[in-house]
């Protein structure tokens, strides 16, 4: 069961965290910058989360990174089905690690060996996360695609985004996480919450009691 799902079936859940974090309010009259014209708008939305951690990391040198990348789990789950592409995937992984060094000590816009490559690696983070997506894995990379993950790259602000405080990307949740490790399945199967009083007692309350031992920490995501 996903934590979506969790939360859909959960009225108890849903009541707890609605009382504790209670749902900020979203201005409507906000135009859109950037329409999506992609095939598949989510993956374009993955690669940004992917350049927006870069682009954090190179504003904030002091940046602590939780760990590793969501991508680098699908090369274990692609080892078990197709090692050819589990082999592709690694060099998926490994190619945007270059490119990212090179980014964090130059001064230059994304190139579009860098936003391909982010793109790559959200194409990873859909097999990892759901399964699904295979097909896409080696799907060509469109100038369309491009230009749109680049278009909301320029969008960015670099002084909505720069601090002087503490910056954690990925965090984590400090013993909850250390159990989580415990468990022999976790790193192998995306999935492995089936349980809703597992997901309760080591996800979902460790998860909101460290949120607001961090409220006054500067955290990305």
């Amino acid at each position: 069961m996903s934590l979506t799902s969790f939360l859909n079936e959960n009225l108890e859940a849903r009541k707890y965290l609605s009382t504790a974090f209670p749902k900020p309010s979203i201005r409507k009259d906000v135009p859109l910058l950037v329409p999506s014209n992609a095939p598949r708008s989510g993956e374009i939305g993955a690669a940004f989360d992917y350049i927006f951690r870069f682009y954090i990391q190179r504003l904030n040198p002091q940046t602590a990174d939780g760990g590793p990348w969501v991508a680098e789990g699908a090369t274990r789950v692609l080892q078990r089905v197709d090692r050819n592409r589990a082999a592709r995937a690694r060099e998926v992984v490994h190619a945007a690690k270059r490119l990212l060094v090179g980014f964090l000590k130059g001064d230059a816009q994304t190139s579009d060996e860098l936003l391909a490559s982010a793109i790559r690696l959200a194409r990873l983070d859909a097999i990892y996360r759901s399964g699904r997506g295979l097909e896409y894995f080696d799907s060509p990379i469109t100038e369309a695609e491009l230009h749109e993950l680049r278009e909301l790259y320029l969008h960015l602000n670099p002084d909505d985004w720069r601090t002087d405080g503490s910056c954690h990307l990925n965090p984590t949740f400090g013993v909850a996480n250390v159990f989580a490790r415990w468990l022999p399945w976790v790193h192998d199967n995306p999935q492995w919450l089936n349980s809703e009083k597992l997901a309760l007692g080591c996800v979902i309350v460790p998860v909101v009691v460290a949120v607001q031992l961090l409220a006054s920490v500067t955290v990305y995501e």
